[in-house]
């Protein structure tokens, strides 16, 4: 049993018991009257349900275990026009009588029901261009409360998300004046470094198509400016093949200082994530082992004081080797073409645009979502836990090959803060062994 199995079967505290007890209670008489009557529940009252639920079960995932509060929201049936989205939430907020407002030190509440409208918007009760709709307008309201917190240690990498799926949607609803505007203040993250230089070529990339289809709107016909929406130009092609040999590069030299790392070192490193991992340990990819020795040897001190960027690195490849093993032919039933046809840099990469570039072909979203069910189960695979811990994983990994934007080298902290996340907590393990939950 690890130490987060024993922390969760310690007794609670009789008074917070008496606490969520009573906030279950409180639920279920709001749940009760809504039943019963909606008109006599004001929209006050379901967002302070919703605030209970959070209190209840304060987890990114909070809202899907009671989708009926934001269902019975009216903001959520309400229609956005396109040029109102940006103060949709803002005004909904301001009409309600005696309503407390959301602000940012509540912002897992915003991000938690952004997310939800975002990841439902093809259950079939509402278009998907209604429910995008409503997600981009609480990250618009977010986006407007964090400015000028950038800085602030608690809300530096808020923006950057914000903004990322922000820039996304209105992409994908063609809305190009809002995703330039997006755009600028992305690039601001990016050159005060709270943006990955991924993130930001993938902008750029986008920008660069947006762009080309405002000079082309007076000649083409419709049918040609979707196609050119969707071009890859040789420029970009260059660019990821420049990355790929940049990679390939990082690889050659993380390999020459492995080999100073004694063979007794990679050994025992083997022996304790084999203990790790128990009888998953037979079923990973050897070079899934062997980065994940790797990584481990390189955590530990005195390695991690010289080469603090080499355990950061080999998590990353650790991930991506098992995603190609399971994701991908011969054995799983993806063709690795789609990475390039997608421009995914990588397997990983792969999983965090899954659900968030909605500009991808249904078909090819679909073969994801068929390999992902056939491995495990791609609502569990792709939680919203997941996603943001293989951000984290590839935000560290893009710091150390590009650090120019940090103005400053991966560090012996940086590193540590990564390990906090990702290793010491066991979800990296727990991700892989999600992998072969079938």
């Amino acid at each position: 049993m690890d130490l987060g199995d024993i922390l969760n079967n310690l007794p609670e505290d009789p008074e917070e018991q008496k606490h969520k007890h009573q906030l279950f209670e409180e639920l279920n008489a709001l749940r009760d009257r809504l039943a019963s009557n909606r008109s006599n529940v004001s929209d006050a009252e379901i967002l302070d349900g919703i605030r209970k639920q959070f209190d209840l079960s304060p987890s990114s995932d909070f809202i899907t275990e009671a989708p009926w509060l934001i269902q019975a929201l009216s903001f959520t049936s309400s229609v956005i026009p396109a040029g109102e989205i940006p103060g949709a939430w803002r005004k909904f907020q301001k009409q309600q009588v005696s309503l407390q407002p959301l602000f940012l030190d509540e912002y897992p509440i915003l991000d938690a029901m952004a997310y939800w409208y975002f990841e439902h918007r093809e259950d079939g009760s509402y278009d998907e261009q209604h429910m995008v709709a409503h997600a981009l307008a609480l990250y618009e309201y977010l986006a407007q409360q964090v400015r000028g917190w950038e800085a602030d240690e608690e809300y530096a990498d808020l923006f950057s998300g914000i903004g990322m799926q922000s820039f996304y949607l209105y992409y994908g609803l063609k809305n190009k004046e809002r995703a330039k505007f997006y755009a600028q203040l992305l690039e601001m993250e990016y050159l005060a470094g709270r943006l990955d230089s991924e993130d930001f070529l993938s902008v750029q990339e986008m920008v660069a198509v947006i762009q080309r289809l405002e000079q082309r709107e007076q000649f083409e016909h419709e049918h040609i400016l979707q196609l050119q929406w969707e071009t890859i130009t040789d420029r970009e092609r260059q660019i990821e093949e420049r990355n790929r040999r940049i990679q390939e590069l990082e690889l050659r030299h993380e390999e020459a200082v492995a080999r100073d790392s004694t063979t007794t070192d990679i050994n025992r490193a083997t022996e304790r994530v084999s203990k790790l991992c128990g009888l998953l340990w037979n079923r990973l990819h050897p070079l899934t082992k062997r980065n994940l020795a790797l990584g481990d040897v390189f955590s530990r001190s005195p390695l991690r004081s010289a080469h603090p960027d080499i355990p950061s690195s080999s998590f990353f490849k650790a991930v991506n080797a098992e995603l190609r093993a399971r994701l991908f032919v011969p054995n799983g039933s993806l063709d690795a073409g789609i990475l390039d046809r997608l421009k995914a840099c990588s397997p990983a990469s792969l999983l965090l645009e899954y659900n968030r570039i909605v500009t991808w072909d249904n078909e090819d979203k679909a073969h994801i979502r068929a390999a992902l069910d056939v491995i495990g189960k791609e609502s569990i695979i792709c939680s919203k836990t997941n996603l943001e811990r293989l951000w984290c994983l590839r935000h560290h990994r893009n710091w150390i090959e590009h650090p120019e934007p940090r103005g400053r080298s991966y560090s012996e902290q940086d590193l540590e803060n990564l390990l906090k996340v990702v290793w010491h907590s066991n979800w990296l393990i727990s991700f892989l062994r999600q992998l072969h939950s079938h």
